[in-house]
């Protein structure tokens, strides 16, 4: 009898998502350059983000600055922070951070080489390639 007044666990429990999913795919982005507090230069690339295959807090980010380079950034809900890391040969290094919003993705960052800074701030949306 007591067994019958027990109610049933009817609980679910699903995996967590994956945070990083959002950010994951192929964006056209639009970027301008400043050094020096001017604008320098307007580019339009493509940039590929993909999950991080040993840290399932991180993401891939190719191609920024159209170089080609992978960095990779700390994911938090539509957040992303690029930690300062080396960006290509050269003794450039490469920090900043960025987020996904109303489907569209914005950055800033910075790229020093030790004795100039160059910031790019680029936006754009993703695509299927």
């Amino acid at each position: 009898m007591l067994a019958a007044n027990c109610k049933k666990d009817e609980t679910t429990t699903t995996p967590p998502a994956d945070a990083r999913d959002i950010f994951i795919g192929n964006f056209q982005m639009l970027d301008s350059a400043w050094a020096g507090g001017m604008q320098n230069g307007i580019n339009t690339l493509n940039i590929v983000i993909s999950k991080n295959s040993t840290d399932v807090t991180k993401i891939n980010i190719s191609n920024l600055n159209n170089t080609g380079n992978i960095v990779t950034a700390n994911v938090s809900g539509n957040l992303f922070i690029i930690t300062n890391q080396q960006f290509g040969s050269g003794g450039n290094t490469i920090g900043g951070s960025g987020r996904l919003e109303n489907n569209k993705l914005y950055y800033e960052y910075d790229i020093n080489n030790g004795t100039f800074i160059k910031v790019i701030r680029g936006q754009g949306t993703k695509f299927t390639k």
